[in-house]
């Protein structure tokens, strides 16, 4: 009986240690993987104490947003294209405030280059949708 439960515990592990691999690339596109990707998300940057690591967190989701954004445009899956735009929003909004709340005046140059570049992407995105 105990062996059963052991492998049946097991079996689950497996599946949800692949099924948080394979949710790694997923896109708004696939909504049971992508949902499990923005768990993650969410549970990293709550680990995160640290102001500074925060930031460069989001900075690097705001490139998989930015990502996301372009996969979908050039798919031709349009369903998903705004909940994905206004996800690149408020991350670009939450590294905005973090960088005010704590002064870092080191960050604003870089972050500024960085959605300029963003915008830039968007911009050709919104010209090819």
């Amino acid at each position: 009986m105990v062996n059963r439960i052991q492998i049946g515990l097991i079996i689950l592990l497996v599946i949800f240690a692949l099924s948080l691999l394979l949710s790694q690339n997923a896109n708004p596109g696939n909504p049971p993987l992508f949902g499990l990707k923005r768990i993650q998300e969410k549970i990293f940057m709550g680990m995160e104490t640290n102001p500074n690591g925060k930031i460069d967190y989001l900075t690097a989701l705001l490139d998989k947003r930015l990502n996301e954004i372009s996969e979908l445009v050039n798919g031709k899956n349009y369903d998903y294209l705004l909940k994905a735009s206004l996800r690149h929003s408020t991350t670009a909004g939450q590294i905005t405030e973090l960088i005010a709340e704590n002064n870092f005046k080191e960050k604003v140059e870089p972050i500024r280059k960085k959605f300029l570049e963003h915008q830039k992407v968007l911009n050709d995105l919104y010209i090819a949708y």
